[in-house]
């Protein structure tokens, strides 16, 4: 992996009280240490924690990124972050759940969704001609993505799996069968989130570790607004939450990510 380049985003303390998590940084030590074994040189990857995960940070993060591509890169997006408007689960494991509710009158209203994918079923990636990259997300619409607990370590549910699903696989498992594993290892932990990928089709069936790649790893709260721009079938935004979030646009939502990756914001 030394032609494959990394920015990792991990938040667990915020400036904001009461919404900090735990298994964030860890998330990113995880990928930290999965690219490291594949090869992937250090002064390749780009690390943002807790305080520095600042929205101007992580939108110079981005951009510093997106320089590194030529025709040969593909770009892959993880996500472990969702959207809710409850702060409890169902299924008996006593976790925080990585969203913030949008504290104004649609807060009540707003659909659980998954950051940035459409409203298609995940049980296989599938291919849109507006989507250049491939989208591992933590979980589906109507479903929130945990930040949990395992071995005393903390993880976020979905990175545990993906970091499971890649040991037990093996380093050059495709990315199709990598995220059909940490499903079933996410179904055998009860947990109710299942994940998926989303993107052009034949960029999952390459090894998820390959070379020639453009990771953005991000873990961290997101959230949901009313849509501000008008190019939301729903109405509805998707945000990531850095660290000095506020409820204020320019937040870092969809919008900004999608005119990053295509080129636009550069």
């Amino acid at each position: 992996m030394k032609d494959s380049f990394a920015f990792l985003v991990g938040i667990n303390k915020y400036k904001e009280p009461g919404n900090d998590l735990a298994g964030c940084v860890q998330d990113c030590l995880d990928w930290i240490d999965t690219f490291q074994m594949a090869g992937m040189p250090d002064a390749n990857m780009k690390v943002l924690l807790d305080r520095d995960a600042t929205q101007v940070n992580m939108i110079a993060g981005l951009k510093e990124l997106m320089q590194h591509k030529t025709k040969k890169h593909r770009l892959v997006v993880v996500i472990d972050a969702c959207h809710s408007e409850s702060s409890t689960r169902n299924n008996g494991h006593h976790d925080r759940i990585r969203s913030i509710p949008y504290p104004g009158p649609l807060g009540e209203l707003l659909p659980l969704r998954r950051f940035g994918i459409r409203q298609d079923s995940l049980t296989k990636a599938v291919a849109s001609p507006r989507q250049k990259h491939l989208l591992l997300a933590a979980c589906r619409d109507h479903q929130t993505a945990a930040d949990s607990e395992f071995g005393g370590k903390p993880n976020g549910a979905f990175t545990w799996a993906l970091m499971q699903a890649l040991k037990q696989i093996g380093p050059d498992a495709k990315i199709h069968d990598v995220i059909m594993r940490a499903k079933l290892l996410l179904k055998k932990n009860e947990y109710d989130q299942i994940c998926g990928c989303e993107g052009p089709a034949a960029q999952a069936e390459r090894p998820l570790l390959d070379d020639n790649c453009l990771f953005f790893i991000d873990s961290s709260h997101g959230a949901q607004t009313p849509d501000v721009v008008g190019d939301e079938s729903d109405h509805l935004t998707e945000i990531l939450v850095p660290y000095d979030f506020t409820w204020n646009p320019p937040y870092l939502s969809d919008d900004v990510l999608r005119e990053i990756f295509t080129g636009a914001g550069l």
